[in-house]
């Protein structure tokens, strides 16, 4: 019986360390874009979190940042996002003529 947990461990082991270095190995050969982030306003914070399925990155901004292509995705769409609100707001505030 001890020897049989000892297998399942090791196996266990095994097959955890090649989790890692396929996720590792993934990171490596994950393609990156470019992606550049307006500075914006002189109080605003210098950096921009993004965060993609619980992974974080902190973006410099007025920098071009190299970033796997899911996170400029994301970004992008985000901002396309606020633009559509910002007409959104735009319109239900006008006034009527």
């Amino acid at each position: 019986m001890a020897t049989k947990q000892k297998t399942d461990d090791a196996v266990k082991e095994t097959a955890l360390n090649k989790t890692e270095n396929e996720k590792n190995n993934d990171e490596s050969t994950d393609d990156r874009v470019e992606l550049f982030v307006p500075k914006g306003y002189a109080n605003d914070e210098p950096n921009l979190l993004v965060s993609v399925n619980g992974e974080n990155y902190l973006l410099p901004k007025g920098k071009t940042s190299k970033v796997p292509s899911h996170v400029a995705y994301e970004y992008r769409r985000a901002i396309k996002a606020q633009q559509v609100q910002d007409e959104h707001i735009d319109t239900m505030t006008a006034k009527p003529e």
